[in-house]
């Protein structure tokens, strides 16, 4: 087993730059998809994630960890672009539509999407997560900014929803996108909205992601592992395993 070790940099935004590449670069999935040689990433950190609910996950840490277990609609192409849709690259979306007046877009979901329990990615859980986001119980970062630029999301069928829209702007597929992470209604529909942060599911997500959650021994370890039901191409790593202490320089 090849181990890669990263430790704890003095800058948070250095670290959460640095430390997000690594995985990215590391967890990427060959060309071919049959992903690389494996191995396992060990990153040092002084902060534990605290929770693992994306809408509400408030630290580096908790970012770097959902990211890999859970999918977006889409995400930024290679050129990093956030104006428009150009160089988007589908992930649980295979495909968009623009209405004349840019005031709605409808997103036609992948149906090989599944949760890492087997239930189907669907419209609903898109929708789910707009309103769990944009819900004043649950008190997410995102939730002003969507509230103003939208208006709410609706399901035409099991794979297809449409994003409405206030008003026109720029990035406003970027907004929609990067912020609202689809979550499976299916497993936390019927929860009081004001429990979501502190659930069992936030401290073990079920996630569609290319990595699937496997322990978080708090506040000492967390580990996550490739997913052999992601229906994307097969990541490269085979874990990744954060290590927590007050000064993470001790642990390695």
């Amino acid at each position: 087993m090849r181990v890669f070790e990263f430790g704890t940099f003095r800058s948070l935004a250095r670290r959460a730059s640095a430390t997000l590449g690594a995985i990215t670069l590391l967890a990427g999935c060959g060309r071919d998809g049959s992903g690389g040689a494996g191995g396992t990433v060990i990153i040092g950190s002084g902060q534990d994630p605290q929770s693992l609910f994306p809408p509400s996950a408030a630290n580096v840490v908790a970012r770097e960890v959902y990211e890999q277990l859970f999918q977006r609609l889409a995400d930024r192409g290679i050129a990093l672009n956030t104006l428009g849709d150009s160089g988007y690259v589908p992930r649980l979306a295979q495909r968009w539509e623009w209405s004349a007046d840019s005031l709605r877009i409808t997103f036609h979901l992948d149906p090989r999407a599944r949760w890492q329990d087997g239930h189907p990615v669907s419209a609903a859980d898109v929708k789910f997560a707009f309103d769990v986001y944009t819900d004043s119980l649950v008190g997410s970062r995102e939730r002003a900014g969507l509230r103003a630029a939208m208006d709410s999301i609706s399901v035409g069928d099991s794979v297809t929803c449409t994003a409405w829209f206030r008003q026109r702007s720029p990035e406003q597929f970027d907004a929609l996108v990067t912020s609202v992470i689809p979550l499976p209604v299916h497993l936390l529909g019927t929860m009081r909205r004001d429990s979501l942060a502190t659930s069992s599911f936030a401290r073990a997500p079920v996630g569609n992601g290319p990595f699937k959650f496997v322990r978080w021994e708090q506040p000492v370890r967390l580990e996550i592992a490739r997913s052999d039901t992601y229906n994307g191409p097969r990541a490269s790593l085979d874990r990744v395993i954060w290590l927590f202490a007050p000064d993470a320089s001790t642990l390695f």
